[in-house]
């Protein structure tokens, strides 16, 4: 999930994600990225999980620590960040 996170979007520190940008959690510490969401803001997050729609959620408590990776959008014509 990263290795492809990284072909398509731009990696960033997770403390510097931003509402639009998508961000990877672990499930268990060191283990791979399996969990992709979008941050929407104020500690919300549009995800899907197996047996149920896509929604906006609160961040479940703890999964704050599991956000291993951050990426943005790159811009269409430079492939830098949107400026936002």
């Amino acid at each position: 999930m990263r290795d492809a996170a990284r072909r398509h979007l731009l990696e960033i520190a997770p403390e510097n994600a931003k509402p639009g940008d998508v961000v990877l959690f672990r499930m268990k510490a060191n283990a791979p990225a399996k969990h992709a969401a979008i941050l929407s803001g104020g500690n919300r997050i549009i995800h899907a999980w197996q047996g149920h729609a896509v929604a906006e959620t609160a961040i479940p408590p703890g999964w704050d620590r599991r956000m291993a990776y951050a990426f943005t959008w790159p811009l269409p014509e430079t492939g830098r960040r949107q400026k936002v």
